[in-house]
């Protein structure tokens, strides 16, 4: 085998293995499932929450929620708000006194919470009056639990729902509270109270914001009911700040920046992705770096332009109704065309003697002759020409060239 049917042979396995490899990667990328509970806007994970975070500008014809990284004291306490919702989701919301007193200053001025939390910290209990109850179940234990919502006095079918959570509100006071959503156990699982002229609204399922339960086709339903129990508001706060677990001794204030190659690195797919992109650029250089012969460039015929250009002064000419114009270029081309073919001088008188010398010459009639020249005398004359002289004399000219196409005289 020669060395040049080697080295394409080496190119065909390096491509090969590069396009398995690119399947490979895609492959992963599409079969893979983070379960992994995120509830972050961003996630299109089942249980992340992009699929609402994205609903709610359209269901209350709001503009794009403001997603907000910081304390609820230190985002709320000094915003003029009358008509504004703060969305919450966590899987355990911990909020110190100092929110706590934000959140109930701002709900009283005429503004909304909705909150969906498997749990949360006393301050949260304190303002609504209940506790939380349950615990949380393992995702390979999950099964099927009958929700029944009720909106108002009517009373809706049930819903059958994965249960993630045996979790629920135990109310110490009903006043001011209102039971909007119950599991098949008559367990609280959602609760409004108004404080001041405000509402808080507490679920406790935050798996029903998240993706995977939003394109369930026994749910598709459940959330806008849901929604329906709020006031459409001017505006709409969305946290990130109590989304995950922590600490308030090192929740910090805003989310660490990161670099654009550590966000690369730190997605497994976006990850592999870069790194078979560098093997493969380093693959291109190392064979690119031979040399290669230059390529042999086409050299096309040159175009013969003169007869479109001719036809294109014809028309212009034509279009300006310039007919006397155009005739006499006709018969100037007439007359070059004798000089140069058949040696006939232009600048002959043109009288009997020239005309039966043209008509020798060429082999057309020399009554045809005689017309072309009686029109040049006409030309001459008039100031002005007609488009019917101008088609009278373009069709002796055919004649002529016709007629000494098929039988010209030496």
């Amino acid at each position: 085998m020669s060395s040049g049917k080697k080295t394409s042979l080496w190119i065909y396995l390096l491509i090969a293995v590069f396009v398995l490899g690119l399947g490979w990667v895609i492959y992963r990328k599409m079969t893979s499932v983070d379960w992994k509970e995120s509830f972050a806007y961003t996630s299109t994970t089942p249980y992340g929450t992009q699929l609402f975070f994205k609903a709610l500008p359209d269901f209350f014809e709001t503009e794009k929620p403001e997603v907000v990284k910081e304390s609820a004291f230190n985002r709320l306490i000094y915003d003029h708000q009358q008509n504004g919702l703060y969305v919450i989701v966590a899987p355990s919301l911990s909020i110190d006194s100092l929110d706590g007193v934000a959140l109930k200053h701002w709900i009283s001025k005429g503004n909304q919470v909705l909150i969906f939390t498997r749990n949360a910290s006393p301050v949260l209990e304190k303002l609504g009056n209940f506790t939380f109850e349950g615990e949380y179940i393992p995702f390979t234990e999950v099964n099927k639990d009958t929700v029944q919502v009720w909106l108002g006095d009517t009373k809706t079918p049930a819903w059958h729902l994965p249960l993630k959570s045996n979790s629920y509100m135990k109310s110490k006071d009903t006043t001011g509270q209102e039971i909007f959503l119950k599991d098949n156990r008559n367990w609280s699982i959602g609760v409004k109270f108004h404080v001041g002229e405000g509402t808080c609204y507490v679920i406790t399922r935050p798996e029903y914001a998240s993706n995977y339960f939003l394109l369930m086709r026994e749910a598709q339903d459940l959330m806008p009911q849901l929604l329906a129990e709020l006031d459409a508001p001017d505006v709409i706060y969305w946290d990130e700040y109590y989304r995950l677990p922590r600490s308030q001794s090192n929740r910090p204030s805003a989310p660490p920046e990161t670099s654009f190659l550590d966000y690369i690195l730190s997605q497994p797919g976006l990850s592999g992705a870069f790194w078979l992109a560098l093997v493969g650029l380093a693959i291109y250089l190392l064979l690119g770096s031979r040399r290669v012969q230059r390529l042999i460039p086409i050299i096309l015929p040159r175009k013969n332009t003169s007869l479109e250009f001719a036809e294109t002064i014809g028309r212009l000419y034509f279009r300006e109704a310039d007919h006397r114009n155009l005739a006499l270029k006709r018969m100037r081309v007439w007359f070059d065309h004798l000089r140069n073919k058949y040696r006939i001088p232009a600048n002959s008188p043109l009288d009997d003697k020239f005309q039966q010398l043209v008509a020798l010459k060429t082999g057309a009639d020399e009554a045809t002759v005689a017309d072309i020249l009686r029109y040049n005398r006409f030309l001459q004359k008039q100031l002005t020409v007609d488009e019917a002289t101008l088609v009278q004399i373009s069709q002796e000219l055919d004649l002529f060239y016709a007629q000494t196409m098929t039988g010209q005289k030496a």
